[in-house]
């Protein structure tokens, strides 16, 4: 077992090591240098050129990865891997992307992250070049720029902060063939400003889940300009595909019944692909996994065509007055206001209604708004129980590093003096 950092982490990275006695190696990358710690250049070019021998092969059904869950609405867990499902998902996902050999490939996602993880394996399985970066916005649109990036993966919120550069235009992104985006549903008005600006770039997104090894949707560049081209679909642009070749999505009431189309329920997705379960927690592994299906947590509906349409987390389901509130619903409505930059709807409590619905919003830099303006924006929108009750002003989202916003942070600060947080 090793251990690989950098610099900045090289002592946490030995406590770390001095507690956990599997660890053979601390290894050192980005001039991490001090105590116990090996210098990986070092070591590969004193490696010899053959291949490593095993004391015996490894097995399809055998643990190859653990990764962990983003944590946006509880404690982050570990989903296990083995060698046969991480290989097949990743196959699965390069087919479903579209990875090339003749691709250069930025990825500015963690590597930690399932994107993070997919990113490199894709690469590596078609032999594109990669540029690695720790997203900022202007160092992601000169990489782009100057490394003659055609291909990249963001989330909304990056495209978003991308989007909002007065520099934005200045830079030739003309290589770039194709954008893919998911980690969470898209503003309206987000992608269409992005494919308006993006004239030449195929849009590509996807729905997966950490459980699902990136298996899940996919939504093609062809799609996108067929929603775009015909106002009979135009409601595509909302959804985020149909399933991926060897994936199996299906929408699932609380009994684990599949639903006809149009209805909302739980997404469930089943391929080989799939997670083993998570790690040293059979009670979650159980609730998540049911006849070989997973259950992402996912609230959505399907159409006639297969399409599916992402509506909210099933932790985030507001409950006002016995009426379900989905706060993407109201999210959208209020991101159509010019003055909004970004906002979260949550449930607070309420003596009337058990939960009332709340609108943190941050504001456009510039721009300004009211709390009864935004309200009243969302008059003839939405139905009325689903409006905001209320609006709180922030300078900007809590997210945590893959860029998801952490709505437990945002829900803590106004349900801590309650007994129940429902």
């Amino acid at each position: 077992c090793a251990i690989v950092c950098g610099a900045p982490e090289a002592d946490i990275a030995r406590t770390v090591a001095n507690q956990i006695s599997d660890v053979e190696w601390l290894i050192g990358i980005n001039d991490a240098t001090g105590s116990g710690i090996e210098n990986y250049e070092s070591l590969i070019a004193a490696a010899p050129e053959s291949e490593p021998t095993h004391e015996r092969p490894f097995t399809f059904d055998e643990p190859a990865l653990l990764l962990y869950t983003s944590g946006t609405t509880g404690f982050p867990k570990g989903a296990v891997y083995t060698h046969g499902s991480l290989l097949l998902g990743m196959y699965v996902h390069a087919y479903a992307i579209g990875s090339h050999r003749t691709h250069r490939v930025m990825l500015p996602s963690p590597l930690y992250s399932a994107a993070g993880i997919a990113g490199i394996y894709c690469a590596v399985i078609a032999g594109s070049q990669l540029a690695l970066i720790n997203f900022d916005a202007q160092l992601a649109l000169a990489t782009l720029a100057r490394e003659r990036i055609t291909f990249t993966n963001f989330v909304p919120t990056t495209i978003q902060m991308l989007l909002a550069r007065d520099d934005f235009d200045s830079y030739d992104l003309t290589a770039l063939e194709v954008l893919l985006y998911g980690g969470s549903p898209i503003p309206e008005p987000v992608l269409r400003d992005a494919m308006k600006r993006l004239p030449n770039c195929g849009f590509r997104q996807t729905f997966a889940a950490t459980e699902t090894g990136c298996s899940g949707t996919v939504l093609e560049p062809s799609e996108h300009r067929a929603a775009l081209d015909d106002p009979s679909l135009r409601h595509r642009l909302l959804s985020c595909g149909r399933p991926q070749i060897a994936v199996e999505v299906d929408i699932f009431n609380n009994d684990g019944s599949a639903l006809p189309p149009d209805e909302i329920g739980e997404i469930g997705v089943r391929t080989e692909a799939n997670m083993q379960g998570y790690w040293n927690n059979a009670e979650a592994t159980a609730k998540a996994i049911r006849n070989g299906w997973v259950f992402t947590g996912d609230m959505a509906r399907k159409d006639e065509d297969g399409y599916i349409y992402l509506v909210d987390r099933k932790n985030d389901l507001i409950v006002s007055g016995a009426l379900n509130v989905y706060p993407s619903e109201v999210e959208r409505v209020l991101q159509q206001h010019p003055a909004v930059y970004e906002c979260a709807v949550i449930g607070v409590p309420s003596e009337q209604w058990g939960e009332a619905v709340k609108a943190i919003v941050a504001g456009r830099e510039g721009m300004s708004v009211t709390e009864s303006e935004l309200i009243a924006f969302c008059e003839g929108k939405i139905a009325g129980f689903k409006k905001p009750k209320s609006v709180d002003f922030v300078d900007k989202l809590p997210r945590n590093l893959t860029g998801k916003v952490l709505r437990r942070e945002l829900r803590e600060r106004y349900w801590q003096e309650q007994e129940r947080k429902i």
